[in-house]
């Protein structure tokens, strides 16, 4: 192979960053509006990035803790490369809500200013930078631990799983605290603003409207980048860790005439060939501005894809590999394409539809559509993903499965930048809706808002989906390094204690996911008595004369976030731990199993389930629903629909495709110590 990827990922990645803060400084050149509309932005953006300090300060703590225990019992160089990953992932964080928080009050001008398509080119580009960043900083630190260990393979496969590690930890506490603080935060908005006093959404007389948007911000746009960074960086750390256990004999008999040097390095190429794919559709998006915001985002899209396969493929071949590696990079890609697909249809098209129908007759009706809907929606994900892991598998043993992981995230930047492209343009439309921007504005807003949630929400239930294939590749691994230790172990279901681990593991995710809920419940409550309050106690506040204060409700919001975040993180880590030390790699094993399956199911359940009741009431306020409007009763019914999928989609359904992840990272990484 012509370049080294030891030199070739960070030097990509550094390429990618650079495209990156061109954009950004392209976005600051942009209008900023008039003076109410900077106001409003200014107040999310301090609201955002004084959340964004205290979480990351308490995620920090807990990273050195957990580092600290790992230079001893495992080594200071795992410790380092944790530190390392917890660092990356806290920057993504901090250049993501830089960028939204800049981005929403400039897409709200471009649509003053320039109309739909100026307003597109703003949040696209904006939400292209985020996306750029994710994937490169992955390919700089990966890269340059590649070059720094690059004499011995062993040692970097070994190594990379701590960066991992520091990844999953920093994205656990991101998409937790982010996905409370942004749900408690809406739906209190909601059920103050729209449900009891009949404003319309984003009013600026609600106490809760600014909370919400720096919600959208924290947990949209820095959980979510947090989010898809460790999916990608553990879907990469499986495959390296995999093609390191590979012997030279088996590598050439089904890999073509390479080395286990080449092996090892292929994730990162493929890293490298994505990334280039993701600039490549960028910069296409540029050039056909004529067409529909949906055209252009379809268009980006696809080329993204293509482009990455038609690259691949020439990798693969000029390097001397058999076609069956780029076999299980398509089946990886395709079924990622397809899931998403597959989630937009039900989102967006028909299922929500019917469920908003479902709404004429009552409440209780659009809750039984709606979950009927949202059930049926993850079946067919899951059939997908299980045709990915066998037919990888098939072609290309266990390697060819961690192969199909990376083919589903290679083009990580766009799928983050088509998922930050959603919160970006709700604050835009936000921010329209408070500084009285006028009824056309709104509609340009509105419009790329609609397109925006659409996109949001296929990335969180493509996110689940992506962590499917991360988990499963991990646990291979761990099944691996057990082996290559000498703990030749049973994984049977017939064996009682792979079976006690697999129920164990559900028993995990469903704690878990009642523990956010319960978050979430709680949260909610106090911000909705606290709208209630100043609605009544401010004078004049209804009637446009009053002032509200915005502060308090984000302060309840992240008050909340912060205490009711650390109990799940502290569950994701003890249980693999406690139960690999005290019952044994088998019931370990069982414990993945059943974290995976159950984790995987409910959390495409909750992400899809929530998307449809969102896309529901949205299309009644638009008009779609014969006879129906805005504040009629089926509104009223359908938005508490919204209300209930809310924490579903932005919160425990999230939540649940990092746990499984943190648990098959930590369950690789005690393996020495079992």
């Amino acid at each position: 192979m012509v370049f080294d990827v030891r030199i070739l990922a960070p030097a990509a990645g550094l390429v990618g960053v650079l495209v990156a803060i061109v954009l950004f400084i392209l976005l600051l050149r942009q209008p900023t509006g008039n003076e109410k509309m900077r106001s409003i932005a200014n107040e999310i953006r301090s609201g955002a990035m004084t959340y964004l300090k205290a979480q990351f300060i308490r995620a920090s703590i807990f990273l050195a803790v957990i580092a600290a225990l790992m230079a001893f019992f495992l080594g200071p160089w795992l410790a380092l490369t944790l530190v390392l990953g917890g660092v990356c992932t806290i920057l993504i964080g901090w250049f993501s809500l830089s960028v939204s928080t800049r981005a929403n009050v400039r897409t709200s001008e471009a649509a003053r200013n320039g109309g739909a398509k100026a307003a597109l080119r703003v949040s696209l580009n904006s939400a292209a930078s985020i996306g750029l960043v994710v994937s490169s900083l992955a390919l700089i630190a990966l890269g340059g631990l590649f070059y720094f260990f690059s004499a011995n393979e062993k040692s970097f496969a070994s190594i990379v799983a701590g960066f991992s590690l520091g990844a999953s930890a920093i994205a656990l506490f991101a998409r937790l605290g982010g996905g409370i603080f942004t749900t408690a935060a809406d739906i209190g908005s909601d059920l103050a603003g729209k449900g009891d006093s009949g404003i319309p959404e984003d009013d600026a007389r609600n106490p809760g409207v600014i909370a919400d948007s720096v919600g959208d911000n924290v947990g949209g746009i820095a959980g979510m980048g947090a989010d898809i960074f460790e999916s990608f960086v553990g879907a990469l750390v499986a495959a390296v860790i995999l093609a390191s256990y590979l012997p030279n004999n088996v590598i050439q008999a089904q890999f073509g005439g390479v080395d286990a040097d080449l092996l090892i390095g292929l994730p990162l190429f493929l890293g490298v060939i994505g990334l280039g794919s993701s600039l490549f559709a960028v910069l296409i998006a540029n050039f056909v501005r004529k067409f529909s915001s949906g055209r252009v985002v379809t268009i980006v899209e696809f080329v993204a894809l293509i482009g990455f396969l038609a690259a691949s493929l020439a990798l693969l071949l000029s390097g001397g590999y058999t076609l069956n590696i780029f076999y299980s990079v398509l089946i990886g890609t395709a079924s990622g394409f397809f899931i998403g697909k597959i989630i937009q249809l039900y989102t967006s098209a028909w299922a929500s539809g019917h469920v908003a129908a479902a709404a004429k007759s009552g409440v209780a009706t659009n809750f039984v559509a709606g979950m009927a809907a949202g059930f049926e929606s993850a079946t067919w994900p899951l059939i997908i993903v299980a045709g990915a892991i066998v037919g990888s598998y098939l072609v290309a043993g266990l390697f060819g499965i961690s192969l199909a992981a990376i083919g589903m995230l290679a083009t990580v930047s766009m799928t983050m930048a088509l998922d930050a492209y959603g919160p970006i343009t709700d604050n835009a439309s936000g921010i329209a809706e408070m500084a009285s921007l006028g009824a056309e504005v709104r509609k340009v807003t509105d419009e790329l808002d609609r397109l925006g949630e659409r996109t949001a929400t296929v990335g969180k239930g493509f996110s689940v989906a992506a962590a499917t294939m991360t988990s499963v590749a991990l646990f291979v691994a761990f099944e691996q390094t057990l082996k290559a230790r000498g703990l030749t172990t049973s994984m049977s279901l017939a064996e009682p204690k792979v079976l006690a681990g697999v129920f164990a593991g559900a028993l995990i995710v469903l704690f878990v996911s009642s523990v956010t809920l319960k978050a979430v419940a709680r949260a909610a409550a106090k911000v909705v008595t606290e709208i209630r309050r100043q609605f009544r106690e401010i004078p004049g506040l209804l009637n446009g004369t009053g002032t509200p204060d915005n502060n308090r409700c984000i302060q309840i919001s992240a008050e909340a976030a912060l205490k009711e975040m650390n109990l799940p993180v502290i569950v994701a880590f003890l249980a693999p731990i406690l139960v690999g030390k005290f019952a044994g790699p088998e019931v370990l094993g069982g414990l993945l199993v059943g974290a995976i399956v159950m984790g995987v199911s409910l959390g495409l359940f909750m992400s899809n389930t929530g998307g449809i009741w969102a896309s529901a009431r949205r299309r009644i306020e638009l008009g779609e629903i014969a006879g129906e409007k805005r504040g009629s009763r089926t509104h009223q019914n359908a938005m508490i629909g919204d209300s209930v999928g809310d924490p579903l989609k932005d919160t425990s359904g999230p939540a649940l495709n990092i746990l499984i992840k943190v648990m098959a990272i930590i369950a690789l990484l005690i393996v020495p110590l079992i």
